[in-house]
């Protein structure tokens, strides 16, 4: 037992001495001149300056010793001292009492081999890079801004140009009121050019206009045929209007219309007339006819 506690009080001591000369060694690295009581100031980290004492030590009244605190460097030791309420300075031990302690600020004694460290933030400094983010954020935020705010009103003009163009267009009266339903230019029984390719609703069905085109007597299913009786209808609207009441005739009994021509020049109206109403008549290029084919 006296061997374990012999051998137990050895290794204190041996890790006591170890840390009594890595302090000292720190000492002298700070303070190399041993002998005087200089004082240096030292930027650890950005806004936060320290200042070395050496060969002195806190004056130590009644509440101001806060203790010993964990700390491997004098640098440690005072940023320990930072973040513990109250501590204004460090006193940096040698000796038999190697350490780290923490005091409030008090005056300061001449003291061979200890060294007293303070410290110092400047708030503007160390806030500055916040400060120079902010403000580049606060530039950058401003030009989407007013890139918005430009944005805004170039749309705004667009929806203004759009609505005074819509309200033209609807004050605007129809360059053709005659031309019927269907917007068809009269001109030769509406068979012509600006009516080509248009497509008409007569009677609830559709059909559309193809001009110098008339209807060609081939195939076995369709047949073009007009008589007297509907002959002169004068208009494509009207050769629709017999179409879309087409049921045959003696001559064309053909159930079904499937599509009209007109002659332009005479007016005469030829109806595609079938039993099979998936067929269309045939086509064939005529000047001044127009061909209807049911859609």
């Amino acid at each position: 037992m006296k061997a374990i506690l012999s051998h137990l009080a050895g290794s204190i001591l041996c890790i006591g001495l170890t840390l009594a000369q890595n302090h000292a060694a720190e000492f002298d690295r700070i303070c190399p001149n041993t002998q005087t009581t200089q004082t240096r100031e030292v930027e650890l980290s950005t806004g936060f300056y320290a200042t070395y004492h050496c060969n002195k030590r806190p004056q130590i009244g009644q509440n101001a010793n806060l203790g010993k605190l964990a700390a491997n460097t004098p640098e440690e030791c005072i940023q320990a001292c930072k973040s513990q309420p109250g501590c204004g300075q460090v006193a940096w031990v040698s000796g038999q009492a190697a350490g780290c302690y923490g005091a409030r600020s008090s005056g300061i004694d001449i003291h061979q081999g200890s060294l007293i460290i303070t410290y110092r933030e400047d708030c503007q400094k160390q806030n500055q890079p916040v400060v120079d983010k902010l403000n580049q954020d606060l530039q950058s935020t401003d030009a989407q801004l007013q890139q918005c705010l430009k944005d805004k009103q170039n749309t705004a003009a667009s929806l203004t140009n759009c609505q005074n163009a819509l309200n033209a267009c609807q004050k605007k009266p129809s360059p053709n009121p005659n031309w019927g339903p269907n917007n068809l230019d009269p001109a030769n029984g509406q068979c012509n050019q600006n009516n080509n390719g248009k497509i008409v609703t007569v009677g609830g069905k559709r059909y559309k206009i193809s001009y110098n085109t008339a209807g060609k007597q081939q195939g076995f299913y369709v047949s073009w045929w007009t008589e007297p009786s509907f002959a002169k209808q004068g208009t494509i609207e009207n050769c629709l209007a017999v179409c879309n009441n087409w049921k045959g005739t003696t001559g064309a009994p053909g159930r079904y219309c499937v599509g009209a021509s007109l002659a332009a020049s005479t007016g005469t109206c030829f109806v595609a007339q079938t039993n099979t109403p998936s067929q269309r008549g045939a086509e064939q290029p005529t000047n001044d006819f127009c061909v209807m084919q049911l859609l």
